[in-house]
């Protein structure tokens, strides 16, 4: 299978963290999932609250995220 043929491959991404790895995985969870296709307004509302404390960390965090979505184009 294509999958069998990743396994065990790395991604080099440069200076990224655990913490910040898993604030990337977070958002893609929230953001990626199909019911958010086509949301509806409460959805989206709850959507836009969650973005706006998912931004609330300290700087050093903020710049490190900001990097990692730039390298990994997202």
């Amino acid at each position: 299978m294509i999958e069998d043929s990743y396994m065990g491959s790395m991604i080099p991404v440069p200076n990224l963290t655990g913490p910040v790895l898993a604030c990337i995985i977070e958002y893609f969870m929230k953001h990626g999932q199909p019911s958010n296709c086509c949301p509806t307004a409460p959805q989206e509302l709850e959507v836009k609250y969650w973005d706006a404390k998912f931004v609330v960390v300290d700087n050093d965090t903020l710049l490190d995220l900001t990097c990692a979505a730039h390298y990994l184009e997202i």
